[in-house]
């Protein structure tokens, strides 16, 4: 397997309805909760990413890294800037993301990344 510690277990091949903070009993408003016009729901690749699983053919793919922003908490799937990203150019993201990731964390699958596949294109989002 390529990038094997490129992986978050806890959420490895999970569909969930709701992914803390983003859910009615911990949320500010409980109101705008339940009325958010948009149907969100978390689904992980086998690797733990909200993502489809990878390609076969990483050579051309843009490698989007982050936080809970990336991973994009409170948002449906097609609103994500990686998404989005991948909606504007046509060419396929990957989205190596977890809620609570620290820059460190980060830093470290880029570190992988970058020496496993030396990748032409990466997208950072570092957390706050």
């Amino acid at each position: 397997m390529i990038l094997p510690h490129c992986v978050v277990h806890s959420y490895e091949n999970q569909q969930l309805e709701y992914l803390n903070p983003d859910a009615p009993g911990t949320c500010l408003d409980a109101r705008w909760f339940k009325k958010y016009p948009h149907s969100v729901h978390y689904s992980f690749n086998s690797r733990g990413f909200r993502d489809t699983e990878w390609p076969e053919d990483l050579g051309s793919v843009i490698w989007c890294l982050g936080d809970s922003f990336t991973v994009g908490l409170g948002s449906p799937v097609d609103h994500v800037w990686v998404n989005l990203l991948q909606q504007a150019t046509g060419q396929r993201t990957i989205n190596v993301s977890m809620h609570g990731a620290s820059n460190h964390w980060i830093a470290r699958q880029a570190g992988a990344i970058i020496r496993a596949l030396r990748p032409r294109n990466m997208v950072i989002h570092w957390s706050y």
